[in-house]
Order: C-alpha cells, then structure tokens, then sequence
C-alpha cells in the first residue's frame, strides 16, 4: 500500500481506527504513523493518524 501511495505521487496518508482496537494501532505506529487526533463518532471514540511520505 506504502509503495502504491507513493508511485501515484501522495506525499501524505491518512488512517482511521476506532481508539478501543490496540492491536491496529500498534500496527499502523510500527508502520511510521503518528496519531494527530481523536474524535467522538455515534461508534466511540475514532484516532485519526497520518504519516508523510518519502
């Protein structure tokens, strides 16, 4: 996915993970994703994530 985003010219990603699904959000921390926010959706609480690319 990380090579894909960068072939079609994105400089920047985004992710959304509901905050209760720890194992997701260690992957996409191991992946170089930074959390940037939290919001309250009717689902919970949502992390919001990003990371820049090469």
């Amino acid at each position: 996915m990380l090579d894909a985003a960068v072939e079609t010219g994105r400089e920047r990603l985004w992710a959304t993970v509901g905050a209760w699904n720890t194992p997701s959000l260690r992957v996409l921390e191991k992946l170089a994703f930074e959390r940037d926010r939290v919001s309250t959706e009717e689902s919970g609480e949502v992390v919001w994530l990003t990371r820049t690319l090469p």
